[in-house]
């Protein structure tokens, strides 16, 4: 089936755990340094260096330089959508610490996702502004 070849690549590369933490990080539309993205997936500087070559070369990320430093964004709305249907299809995770249960509240309650509010604030939000006359 090698017709099929780009769509298993592009899989693939969706399909690591630790790409897929990254673009998660970057999800929310900010340009983040590969420093504070390698904190943020827990992984070392140079694991997260290596995803990021190649997440930039698939052209999932870009990045801008400013001063010595490098941020990366994600390049495409579509990969935002990609990332935000794959979180929407998968099972959520047992809670096992606190860590994980003041995230997963601060989740449920407000985030953006490239470029929209989500979370029960946006719906909150959304459901006021339809009531109120300000969208349909």
């Amino acid at each position: 089936m090698s017709i099929y070849k780009n769509f298993y690549s592009t899989s693939a590369l969706f399909g690591h755990p630790t790409r897929m933490a990254i673009l998660v990080a970057l999800s929310d539309g900010k340009a983040l340094p590969a420093g504070e993205i390698a904190k943020m997936v827990k992984v070392s500087p140079q694991t997260t260096s290596e995803h990021l070559a190649k997440l930039m070369k698939a052209g999932f990320l870009n990045q801008q330089k400013s001063g010595k430093y490098r941020y990366y964004y994600i390049a495409n709305p579509k990969v935002a959508e990609v990332v935000e249907g794959m979180l929407a299809l998968s099972p959520e995770i047992e809670v096992c610490s606190m860590r994980d249960s003041l995230d997963k509240r601060a989740l449920s309650y407000a985030r953006t996702c490239y470029g929209h509010l989500a979370g029960n604030l946006g719906i909150q939000l959304t459901k006021a502004m339809n009531n109120l006359g300000y969208i349909k």
